[in-house]
This record gives structure tokens, sequence and C-alpha cells, in this order.
């Protein structure tokens, strides 16, 4: 969603910074999803680090969180 959000903001001020950052947090997103043996869990995010413990048990609202405070991350970056 972060992602998005940059993106559009780009669309708007056509600065070189925002679309970067979008960039990065679809390259950081695509780091986390799951692409283990489980098809049901295949492309979900799981845990920082990609790693997975008992199949899908890593993933969900510890990665959601995770994933809001990387965006805010980036927000502070720009």
């Amino acid at each position: 969603m972060i992602a998005l959000s940059l993106l559009r903001v780009y669309s708007h001020t056509h600065e070189a910074k925002y679309l970067e950052a979008t960039l990065r947090a679809l390259d950081w997103v695509a780091s986390l999803q799951y692409i283990g043996c489980d098809a049901l869990a295949l492309g979900g995010i799981v845990s920082y680090g990609g790693d997975v413990y008992g199949e899908i048990s890593s993933w969900g609202t510890g990665a959601a969180l995770l994933a809001f405070y990387r965006a805010a991350e980036l927000l502070e970056e720009l």
C-alpha cells in the first residue's frame, strides 16, 4: 500500500525521490514473499528476512506491523 501511495505522489509531483522510494518499497515487500512448498501461502508476506518456521506460521500480523514501520522509515528518508 505504501508503494502505491508513493507512486500516486510521484505521478503528481514527478519528483524522482518518490519513484525511488516506490521501487525500494516494492523490492522490500518482494524480499519478504513466501516461496516455499505450501501453495496456499505462496506469495504471502513472511517474517523479516523471509524466514518461515513451520510452513506459514510466521506470516500475518507481525509482518503487517513490520511493513508499517518500514513504510514509516521510507517516508522519513524522503
